[in-house]
């Protein structure tokens, strides 16, 4: 009986998330077609959100994606494999998981690559590893990453002002934050509060991450 009533709900769930989500892909859909695309990196692009009420630029500021690279998960297999020659028996198995954490690392910052680029406008974004924050902060050598994912020391924030973009719970929440990692005040967003968001990941990741993108962008806009 318990079973059957657990079945009965997760099927209702599935409907409930595939419903919303076909929605909220409609208005996806619709964001392209009046052409919402990439605008921020178009050199010299008269962004409206540039412009002030007297005419005048607004005063800028770039946001950081702080993005998670298990660096010291890399750092360990890589130190490991070092002290290893290729015939010995763990050889093959740590190189596999190296090579599986480096396309994990590259397929989601193309996910959110892709985000940004089509959904978001409102400032600049920069990729930023995780492991490069605390150098970001001291003031000491760090590279935010170019349009390959790799690390690009020419890529630079000239803004005075700066934000952060971090992952929350899991890779798939986003939050938007001061460079303490600390939410600010309103009228900025902190998260986009999503129904069932359980379900939402495991349907369509790409779709949950691009919703939360649009939802910063609509919150910014008019703020940076």
């Amino acid at each position: 009986m318990i079973k059957n009533q657990f079945v009965i709900i997760f099927i209702l769930a599935v409907f409930l998330v595939q419903g919303q989500q076909a929605i909220e892909k409609f208005k996806v859909e619709k964001d392209e077609s009046l052409a919402f695309v990439d605008i921020k990196h178009q050199p010299n692009h008269p962004n409206s959100n540039e412009m002030g009420d007297d005419g005048q630029p607004k005063e800028g500021a770039c946001i950081i994606f702080r993005i998670p690279v298990n660096g010291k998960k890399i750092n360990y297999l890589e130190d490991k494999l070092k002290h290893l020659n290729k015939g010995d028996k763990s050889y093959d198995s740590l190189k596999e998981t190296l090579e599986n954490t480096y396309n994990e690392n590259l397929d989601y910052f193309h996910i959110l690559r892709e985000g940004f680029n089509v959904y978001f406008d409102a400032a600049k974004v920069y990729f930023l590893p995780d492991s490069s924050y605390n150098s970001f902060l001291k003031g000491q050598p760090y590279n935010f990453l170019n349009d390959s994912g790799q690390p690009d020391p020419s890529i630079k924030c000239d803004e005075k002002n700066f934000y952060f973009i971090i992952t929350g719970k899991d890779k798939e929440q986003l939050l938007f934050v001061d460079k303490n990692l600390n939410p600010l005040d309103k009228p900025f967003p902190y998260k986009k509060n999503t129904f069932m968001p359980a379900f939402k990941k495991i349907f369509n990741r790409q779709l949950f991450i691009n919703n939360q993108i649009r939802y910063f962008n609509e919150k910014l806009m008019y703020i940076l």
